[in-house]
């Protein structure tokens, strides 16, 4: 059965006596017409400035450009001071592990110049005094 459609007037086969739309798109268009969303306008805090501004979103923390470029700003050096922080504690913790490696070093080095002054050899001294006897 031909109908018109109620969105924009073209007509269309009918499947069924209660269609009233040609196309998805049209059924969209007659939802959205028959269902209005109701946007509240919710009040936000700006957290740079403290002034209360109409949020546009449920996510907007900013009253302003300004007040969000300022926090940027300060989120950046405060990045910055962190990594600095960071690094530095990543040199200490590299250094204490190099000088640990260099005693292990100089401690095998003095066993070394112990197993020569016996004319033996790293290996011998350490399986003959250290090892297994």
């Amino acid at each position: 059965m031909l109908k018109k459609c109620v969105i924009c007037g073209k007509e269309f086969e009918a499947q069924s006596v209660e269609k009233l739309w040609c196309s998805r798109s049209c059924y969209g268009k007659l939802w959205r017409k028959n269902h209005p969303v109701e946007k509240t306008k919710e009040i936000g805090v700006c957290i740079i400035c403290g002034k209360e501004f109409e949020k546009r979103r449920a996510d907007h923390r900013f009253c302003s450009v300004e007040c969000r470029r300022a926090n940027e700003k300060v989120a950046v050096k405060g990045r910055t001071a962190k990594h600095k922080e960071k690094k530095k504690q990543e040199m200490i913790k590299e250094a204490v592990r190099l000088a640990k490696k260099s005693e292990n070093h100089d401690a095998i080095a003095d066993i070394a110049i112990k197993a020569r002054s016996l004319g033996m050899s790293y290996g011998q001294y350490v399986a003959k005094y250290m090892g297994r006897m």
